[in-house]
């Protein structure tokens, strides 16, 4: 298991031109519905990060690396059913998650929301535990919860078909306790971390826990590129 961030610490367009080229051509079509320079530059340093982190990990040439997608849009790699990964980014960083089990990694820049957004995605059991906490910890505590449910989500590869609301976490023990239907989840274990005061991410993996997440400076990630 590997999990790798980049904190992006320059949204520069020139980034952007740099590196166009060097992603698939499915991401370089999903760029073009982007408005802000800054989300095309997040989805760009992604698709590096993840080759990059393939390339080190398994030891895959670039050129080989091609990405499909399942019926609920997961991407996977046709030819090496044992390799998977999953990816996410929010605010300034982005992470990878890679594995030779089903893996899910959600990151998310906590920033102040309305908490009632917990009735439409969160368990009764999860909105009860939300609002019993002190209100000065509740922002946090909502993240952490909605961080579980979408690794959860991203790592069985169902994406909304797997509606959030029929399961529920027990935060203090970070497993469920509430079992979605017709998902065994007897071998999925979750992790948090906090990759500064602001962000938070959780890791579903299937089997087995992270024990930590590898920190790659964006001016490294841009230098060793070679694709």
């Amino acid at each position: 298991m590997k999990i790798v961030a980049t904190k992006i610490d320059d949204f520069d367009l020139t980034i952007r031109n740099r590196f166009i080229s060097s992603i698939s051509t499915e991401r370089r079509s999903r760029l073009e519905k982007y408005r802000s320079v800054n989300d095309q530059i997040r989805s760009i340093v992604s698709e590096l990060l993840l080759r990059k982190s393939v390339i080190d990990y398994w030891g895959i040439e670039n050129k080989y690396i091609s990405f499909y997608y399942n019926e609920y849009g997961k991407p996977f790699f046709q030819n090496y059913p044992d390799f998977h990964f999953n990816l996410s980014h929010s605010g300034e960083w982005v992470t990878i998650a890679l594995d030779h089990f089903p893996i899910g990694v959600d990151i998310e820049h906590i920033v102040p929301i309305d908490l009632k957004l917990a009735h439409h995605f969160f368990s009764p059991s999860e909105i009860y535990q939300l609002e019993k906490q002190p209100i000065q910890n509740r922002l946090s505590y909502f993240y952490k919860i909605w961080t579980l449910k979408e690794s959860f989500i991203k790592g069985v590869g169902k994406g909304f078909f797997l509606s959030p609301e029929t399961f529920s976490f027990d935060l203090k023990l970070e497993k469920i306790d509430r079992h979605p239907k017709n998902i065994d989840t007897t071998y999925w274990t979750f992790k948090h971390f906090f990759l500064d005061s602001n962000y938070v991410l959780a890791i579903a993996s299937y089997n087995r826990r992270p024990k930590s997440i590898e920190i790659i400076s964006f001016q490294k990630l841009i230098k060793e590129i070679d694709l």
